[in-house]
């Protein structure tokens, strides 16, 4: 039984321990999400980060930590570069979409609110990051499910609330876990076949 590949491809400078953090707590996530699969399809996760393109399959999750948007610079730069393009006001902490070319991309920004999240006493930022990515990962594996998009805003409305709520914050997604709702709602949909876009990877190909 094949592992589920989770990857974590920071485009700026995310600290060490916010990265490791980030990566052990989405493994217990994932963990726990593949026993609950019915049939189970996956023996359990494993986390990289900075991969190369060439690792990613379709079955894995990719996330970008950026801090202006790869969704944004790819539609203005290679699919609509007469159209200027920008996130949605209530765009929260990342976001994800369906390219032109059927790839998704999943992203999270690594910005002020989520670096505030260090103190002299505690250090949530990894937590919130997780929870960002998580978030994310839903809208990624319910992008091509045919449930989710006969029913409008599934995974804020459909999905156990919590981490998957909309508009979800930086203080709340350092302080939240997944509950039994978001385990089911993701082992629904996690054998989704979603191609990722891999267009921000290092490609051992091409050489850059």
């Amino acid at each position: 039984m094949p592992a589920l590949k989770l990857f974590l491809s920071p485009q700026v400078d995310v600290p060490g321990k916010v990265l490791d953090d980030a990566g052990r707590r989405l493994k217990r996530y994932f963990d726990t999400i593949c026993l609950a699969m019915n049939p189970r399809q996956f023996s359990g996760a494993t986390v990289r980060i900075s991969p190369h393109s060439g690792e990613v399959g379709d079955s894995d999750l990719l996330v970008y930590l950026t801090q202006s948007s790869s969704i944004v610079n790819l539609m203005d730069r290679v699919f609509e570069p007469d159209v200027q393009h920008v996130l949605p006001s209530a765009h929260g902490g990342g976001g994800t979409k369906t390219m032109p070319d059927g790839r998704v991309l999943s992203e999270v920004y690594w910005a002020g609110g989520l670096k505030s999240l260090k103190t002299s006493t505690s250090d949530t930022r990894g937590i919130a990051v997780a929870n960002l990515i998580f978030h994310e990962w839903a809208h990624n594996k319910h992008s091509s499910d045919p449930l989710a998009l006969s029913s409008g805003d599934f995974v804020h409305t459909s999905c156990g609330g919590g981490i998957l709520m909309a508009r979800l914050s930086y203080g709340v997604a350092a302080r939240l876990d997944i509950n039994s709702d978001n385990i089911h709602s993701m082992a629904r949909v996690l054998g989704a076949t979603n191609k990722q876009s891999i267009s921000g990877l290092y490609s051992d190909e091409y050489g850059f």
